[in-house]
């Protein structure tokens, strides 16, 4: 018998990125907030997860999650498939390959990466660490979200004010609205 992952091991993110897919397949995997719940209940329940997470931003929606499944290409392509299941298995396989995952650690990097805008068109722009603990805060609230995304969050807010306030990558940032009119 396999012994079941435990705490960060089961810990991923999955993300479909402006980058990686393109704004228009993008689009297609932004919901309203009216649809978050249902949707995530839904990917939950056909998936195995036991922890999910979404977050929506102008250039990205990643999905923080924990599961026993390993996390790979396979499970990328269900994931897209169950989430999408009027797609076509070649569209599910061209926005499959084009997307990102991170397991353990790694994935807490790359949220860390994520809140300290690092990894944002706009580098120092604080907007995102806001939308990270807003989109926790309403899937804890709507019990999608458990104790190991609840504790991975918490770091990643922390190493994100700290990023803000020890270091100058805020000191020159604009927003995306803000550069938008610079042109």
């Amino acid at each position: 018998m396999q012994d079941k992952k435990t705490g960060l091991e089961r810990f991923n993110v999955i993300a479909f990125t402006h980058a990686g897919i393109g704004l228009k397949e993008l689009g297609h995997f932004h919901l309203d907030q009216s649809e978050i719940v249902s949707k995530m209940n839904e990917l939950k329940a056909e998936l195995g997860i036991a922890e999910i997470m979404y977050l929506s931003t102008c250039n990205r929606v990643e999905f923080i999650l924990v599961t026993n499944e390993p996390v790979n290409e396979r499970f990328v392509s269900r994931f897209i498939t169950a989430f999408h299941q009027d797609w076509s298995e070649e569209h599910i396989t061209q926005i499959a390959d084009k997307t990102r995952y991170w397991n353990g650690i790694n994935g807490v990097n790359h949220l860390i990466e994520v809140a300290s805008s690092l990894d944002s068109m706009v580098l120092g722009e604080r907007e995102i660490i806001t939308q990270v603990r807003n989109a926790f805060e309403f899937c804890w609230k709507e019990a999608l979200a458990g104790d190991i995304i609840r504790i991975v969050i918490r770091q990643t807010i922390e190493t994100a004010k700290k990023v803000y306030t020890e270091t100058s990558i805020s000191e020159k940032s604009v927003s995306v609205v803000s550069l938008a009119y610079q042109e």
